[in-house]
């Protein structure tokens, strides 16, 4: 049986747009993080809904968005199931094609990514709850008849959304915003002000701008330059 693996599925982040229903750019305006960043500002975006971006042929399309616990990896031999349960722990699992196998369980943890690069797969850990802010990206390896799992570097910060574009990892953290460039953490942002607003996509445009999903709206964030802009929507 083949052991190259082959990238089919990959559910981005903790949520999926909920419905088709594409949100007109004019409903979003943009606010100064003066009035954004205030705490009753904070406050009112925590308890709004959230929305996801996409990139869609070069355009940006918003949509709400709801939540979801799972991310998969497909390959010729099974598929990788990440589970991400929050304080209730998660797990990655392994569910060969075979006829009548059970699910192998290969780690407990908070799975938020699995992903291929250069015919490797990887995960991600993630956890940011009661003060606790973490995660780290693994490798997995085939060792037959089961994997392995090797711990290549820690976050200091939980990642809570991804993409992935050229192999490079752009990764939305509770504080933060990273990439992974050959697997090496370069950080753009340590301190950002939406970790109460609940990140939950990524989508990456040309010149180094990506938008960021998230409760209340979107934040167009330029990763060279480091200015970031908040749009809320405005129903």
């Amino acid at each position: 049986m083949s052991t190259r693996w082959l990238f089919t599925l990959l559910l981005w982040g903790q949520v999926l747009s909920s419905n088709c229903q594409d949100f007109a750019q004019a409903s979003f305006r943009e606010m100064s993080l003066s009035t954004v960043t205030s705490a009753a500002s904070l406050a009112k975006l925590n308890y709004a809904p959230g929305y996801t971006v996409r990139n869609i042929a070069g355009k940006l399309v918003v949509r709400k968005s709801h939540e979801q616990f799972l991310t998969q990896l497909q390959t010729p031999d099974g598929t990788f199931i990440g589970q991400n349960l929050g304080e209730w722990g998660g797990q990655l699992m392994f569910q060969p094609n075979t006829r009548q196998s059970k699910p192998v369980l290969l780690k407990k943890g908070n799975i938020r990514l699995i992903f291929q690069i250069n015919g490797r797969v990887y995960f991600i850990e993630g956890l940011s709850h009661g003060g606790v802010t973490t995660g780290a990206l693994y490798q997995l390896t085939r060792k037959l008849p089961t994997f392995t799992w090797t711990r290549l570097t820690d976050f200091e910060d939980s990642p809570e959304a991804f993409a992935i574009v050229d192999n490079d990892v752009y990764i939305v953290q509770s504080h933060g915003f990273m990439v992974l460039r050959n697997l090496q953490k370069e950080m753009v942002l340590e301190k950002a002000f939406w970790s109460g607003l609940y990140p939950n996509s990524v989508a990456v445009f040309s010149d180094g701008e990506v938008c960021i999903g998230m409760r209340g709206g979107y934040v167009r964030l330029n990763t060279k330059t480091k200015v970031l802009r908040f749009f809320q929507h405005m129903p």
